[in-house]
């Protein structure tokens, strides 16, 4: 009698035991979906928290503007995006009447970036800084410019495209 007593005791205690692990697995579950739903917005766009890829993405945008600044066209064609190309029609003849006319050097800094998983290993970032130009004589605080990069992280490449910045504005 004393067996069965230990016995219904010891499976009174491995249920216990896994009704806890059960509830705790459902209150994580529930902390992780609010944190997540905190850090994204209404268009399943997430902030960018990754500083190495931050700082990786702003200098994208600055090799970008030095080709646009210094009008070299062939390198144009190869950060832009191949779907803008197509879209706007631009060709190696018109992409300067496409682009912002860039008179001198210009810097970017990005302030805030949010991110979308395109796909297992491309993510298109929407960028939000300030444009600055280089000045020997007073100083430009810049204005607010906008662009989206595309990253491919399985081949390492990236690609432009200009932005009107909807989501940060809607913000």
């Amino acid at each position: 009698m004393d067996k069965i007593k230990n016995k219904n005791y010891i499976f009174a205690f491995v249920i216990a035991v896994i009704l806890m692990f059960i509830l705790l697995f459902l209150i994580n579950r529930e902390k992780i979906d609010k944190g997540s739903a905190s850090n994204t917005n209404k268009n399943n766009y997430a902030l960018l928290n990754d500083a190495s890829m931050f700082y990786t993405i702003e200098g994208s945008i600055n090799r970008y503007l030095e080709a646009l600044s210094n009008k070299r066209v062939d390198d144009l064609i190869l950060l832009l995006d191949n779907d803008y190309l197509i879209e706007k029609k631009i060709n190696s003849d018109n992409i300067l009447d496409n682009l912002d006319n860039l008179d001198g050097i210009y810097t970017f800094s990005a302030k805030k970036i949010y991110f979308e998983k395109l796909s297992r290993y491309e993510n298109m970032y929407y960028v939000y800084g300030l444009l600055k130009k280089d000045m020997l004589k007073g100083v430009d605080y810049g204005t607010d410019y906008y662009l989206k990069v595309k990253i491919n992280h399985e081949k390492l490449l990236f690609s432009i495209t200009p932005y009107d910045g909807k989501i940060f504005k809607e913000d």
